[in-house]
């Protein structure tokens, strides 16, 4: 079975409590933490307030929701070096919650090309931010969202290449499928020993480059295909989340209505 984790970013107003109740409820034993209590940035809000992590811990803890992973701020071209104590502080929390991954973007907007120069120095803030996280002596490890430019195979490569072959990834594979216009298997082929987490969600082409987000299985994403990567050998033990991204775009339909549509999905591939 794939293990199944959600996003914060579908229930931003949520607390630790209701987060809790929520997962219960639809039989999700792990989430992702990115914003809460109306707050976009929460793990940077815990970092600045220790009674709040204890609390959230202990919520956690008591409701046995483990936690895949803490989205940060921190973007590889629109970030510089006087971000990285932000996000070691960021990486701090991972640890406090048990999370063992921190995510980072990739950098760049939507269709936007990395050159060159892009990708030289995006190699090297990631160079620097993992070792400035290494050095705090943090457990957790960064992981590079397959974002904004660094979504197709051939930028993806570049950037492997300069950041080393050890770089890990979180793996959008909307962004990679719809933004970058690689097939699925194309992506994983290239990046799958460093994929560690997952993000999906769906959407319809509106005319030209525009898309709409619309309920998993109402659109055009290959749900199918993603799930047989997942239950191949290189693919298993993978935690697939879905990213409902009611943060950043309101009109969408509650998340209690994507977690439906995302689990009907995943028990028609049984």
């Amino acid at each position: 079975m794939v293990p199944l984790c959600f996003s914060t970013l579908g229930c931003p107003q949520d607390n630790v409590a209701t987060l809790c109740e929520r997962a219960r409820r639809f039989g999700i034993s792990t989430v992702e933490i990115r914003s809460l209590e109306g707050l976009v940035d929460y793990p940077g809000f815990l970092a600045a307030h220790p009674e709040a992590l204890a609390h959230t811990r202990e919520r956690l803890q008591r409701a046995r929701i483990a936690v895949a992973g803490l989205g940060a701020s921190f973007d590889l071209l629109g970030s510089g070096p006087a971000d990285i104590p932000h996000l070691v502080e960021t990486c701090r929390v991972a640890d406090a919650l048990g999370s063992p991954y921190v995510r980072i973007f990739g950098g760049g907007g939507e269709r936007q090309v990395m050159t060159p120069k892009d990708l030289c120095y995006a190699a090297d803030l990631y160079r620097q931010a993992d070792a400035a996280r290494a050095n705090a002596g943090t457990e957790c490890q960064l992981l590079v969202e397959t974002h904004g430019a660094l979504v197709d195979t051939a930028t993806l490569s570049e950037f492997i290449a300069r950041a080393g072959e050890d770089v890990l990834f979180l793996w959008d594979t909307h962004h990679t499928w719809r933004l970058g216009g690689d097939a699925l298997a194309k992506t994983f082929a290239l990046i799958g020993r460093n994929v560690r987490h997952l993000h999906c969600r769906d959407s319809v082409s509106t005319g030209g480059e525009a898309y709409r987000q619309v309920l998993p299985g109402e659109g055009e994403f290959p749900y199918g295909d993603l799930l047989e990567l997942l239950r191949s050998p290189e693919g298993k033990g993978l935690t697939l989340s879905l990213e409902w991204e009611k943060q950043w775009h309101p009109e969408l339909p509650p998340l209690d209505e994507a977690l439906e549509c995302f689990l009907g999905i995943i028990d028609a591939h049984r």
